[in-house]
């Protein structure tokens, strides 16, 4: 009988052994999957991405200003992209919400307006794949007050360098700057912003607080100078006053695939 237990025992033993051996390796390749897929996670790049100051496989991201005393200031930016890195989602306060569709290949096939079923969005793209213009019109093909195109440039260095934006009555151009060559962040941001008698010229510095793991950021300080232009009805000379904006805390949260 001893010779029985003792004999089930060794069994048991060799089947224990087997068993955590099994798991180790099991533990092992997961652990080298998760690794490779954390570095193709962080390793991903897109132009839309670029475009959008990003970097790593992002598939949210949503940005939130606040005060310097921590109260929202009620601007924001909602952000998603499909699996491919193509910009999928575009929300903002002041542009409405603007969603992309896409065929089998990546090439556009539609877009629309989520907040309005009257304006339908158009976007195009350059040789290299970059985001060229978007174009949001009425859906009847009719002029509309509501109606904008935002044309894109880019520098040597593939980085987003400036945003011709043209509204019904109005027309916004934005400039982008950099710290050096290499730098991936914005260093400056320039908005000139004109009608037929006023034109503001704001200029944002950026100061990057917080970055995540990945390498974006999630926090930045943004301080800002106004200059505003009046030129009155029959004055060829404009009057000039330049004020100091609050400082505004931007923050984004990030969501990758």
């Amino acid at each position: 009988m001893k010779k029985v237990i003792i004999g089930f025992m060794a069994i048991a033993i060799v089947c224990l052994c087997g068993c955590k051996n099994t798991q180790s390796k099991g533990s092992d390749e997961q652990q080298k999957a998760d690794s490779l897929a954390e570095v193709e996670r962080a390793s991903f790049r897109s132009s839309d991405l670029d475009c959008y100051n990003l970097k790593g496989h992002v598939k949210e991201c949503v940005m939130k200003a606040y005060d310097k005393e921590g109260k929202e200031n009620g601007d924001f930016r909602n952000l998603s992209f499909t699996k491919e890195g193509l910009i999928e989602k575009d929300e903002t306060p002041y542009r409405g919400k603007l969603s992309f569709e896409y065929g089998k290949s990546g090439e556009f096939l539609a877009g629309k307006d989520l907040s309005s079923t009257d304006m339908k969005v158009t976007l195009k793209r350059d040789k290299n794949g970059r985001i060229q213009s978007v174009r949001r019109q009425a859906a009847d093909g009719g002029d509309s007050d509501a109606q904008y195109e935002l044309k894109y440039s880019y520098d040597k260095e593939n980085r987003l360098k400036g945003i011709e934006c043209s509204y019904w009555e109005a027309s916004e151009n934005i400039t982008f700057s950099y710290a050096s060559k290499e730098d991936f962040f914005v260093a400056t941001e320039k908005i000139n912003t004109g009608d037929y008698e006023v034109e503001i010229v704001t200029t944002k510095s950026y100061n990057y607080v917080k970055l995540d793991s990945y390498g974006n950021w999630v926090m930045r300080e943004v301080t800002a100078t106004e200059d505003k232009s009046i030129t009155e009805m029959g004055e060829e000379a404009s009057t000039t006053t330049r004020e100091k904006l609050p400082v505004v805390i931007e923050k984004r949260e990030i969501v990758y695939w």
